[in-house]
């Protein structure tokens, strides 16, 4: 029998908020495709499984279509099972390797928080205006990090109003596309929604990689190296953020929705 939770991860104080992420603690890798098989059963945006090393652990990341080389809720969620379940004793940091990245996990009792990379961006000066056009949007600034784009829009309002059309964001040739605006709130800097339909997710309910993209954006707007950010999905997701040179500090909350087992 394999052990398999689903967790709610960067949530809020309202139950079932956050991005659900299914975690699987495996004793040794099993085949890619058993692994994306999972995924596409559990049906959530990523699905992480893990498997111990000496010290420390390895970690890949399945969306319901495709392997994924990083994932921040479902890191947070990873590091959550493994305290909550006693495979690491709660005082102690959790160190995962994935893809090559070395992410270290700290239990800080009321949150957990996770160093990642900061993803390089850039800023675009001459975007397809047609693009726009068809995303119906008006930015005030467009980066780009990669393969993931960046549009900063005038209020907080228009990110909770946009409707995106995914039929045409899936045509785009992004992995994903974030729209941001300052916030109006007096205890938030940004705000955010995140678009993936291209890797199997119309609209991502939390997500961790997009504010290791914005955190340094934002930070760099605003002069600030603490940041509190709100994903403004129908769950709604909050982040703490802390800007360390070429690194990113993210911390959240975890809440456990289910646990059981796999018998395929």
């Amino acid at each position: 029998m394999i052990k398999i939770y689903v967790v709610d991860a960067f949530v809020t104080d309202k139950p079932f908020s956050g991005n659900p992420a299914g975690v699987c603690l495996l004793d040794s890798w099993e085949s890619d495709q058993w692994m994306q098989q999972v995924a596409s059963e559990m049906k959530h945006s990523e699905t992480a499984f893990i498997v111990k090393n000496d010290t420390d652990f390895s970690i890949r990341f399945f969306t319901p279509t495709v392997e994924v080389p990083l994932c921040g809720h479902a890191t947070l969620a990873s590091a959550f099972i493994l305290w909550e379940e006693g495979v690491v004793p709660q005082y102690k940091e959790i160190t995962l390797h994935a893809n090559g990245e070395t992410l270290t996990a700290k239990n800080e009792k009321t949150q957990i928080s996770i160093d990642f990379p900061s993803s390089p961006v850039q800023k675009v000066q001459n975007f397809d205006k047609t693009i726009l056009k068809n995303l119906s949007i008006n930015p005030v600034s467009i980066c780009q990090s990669e393969n993931d784009m960046v549009f900063e829009l005038e209020s907080e309002k228009e990110i909770k109003n946009y409707t995106p059309d995914f039929h045409f964001i899936k045509t785009l040739p992004f992995r994903m596309l974030v729209i941001t605006a300052r916030s109006d709130q007096s205890d938030l800097q940004f705000v955010s929604r995140v678009f993936a339909p291209t890797a199997g997710v119309d609209e991502d309910p939390a997500t961790g990689i997009a504010h290791c993209i914005l955190g340094p954006i934002w930070s760099e707007k605003l002069n600030e190296k603490t940041l509190k950010a709100f994903q403004a999905s129908e769950r709604g997701a909050f982040f703490d953020i802390q800007i360390k040179q070429a690194r990113i500090v993210l911390a959240g909350k975890s809440r456990l929705v289910l646990k059981g087992s796999l018998f395929v």
